[in-house]
């Protein structure tokens, strides 16, 4: 099984892999291109756990990666520490 990071860095590299999960999924990665993914409203866990984008929907909302682990300014990910 692949973990999440393995499967981000692989839509991250793999641009035929990206578009299949735009369409017909809706889970554009690609955006990224033109600049760093927001949400339209800060939003937070109330762990305090990382909440981070990762890709947008063709409606306008934001797909996130909730807690477990942070992103480094690329989608490559690293361990978050659970507290």
């Amino acid at each position: 099984m692949q973990t999440s990071a393995s499967l981000l860095n692989r839509l991250n590299v793999d641009p035929e892999a990206a578009q299949l999960a735009d369409s017909p999924f809706e889970f554009d990665t690609l955006v990224a291109a033109f600049g760093p993914l927001s949400h339209v409203e800060p939003v937070r866990l109330s762990s305090g756990a990382p909440l981070n984008p990762i890709a947008k929907k063709h409606s306008g909302g934001t797909y996130f990666l909730c807690g477990g682990a942070r992103i480094d300014g690329t989608l490559r990910l690293k361990p978050w520490p659970m507290r």
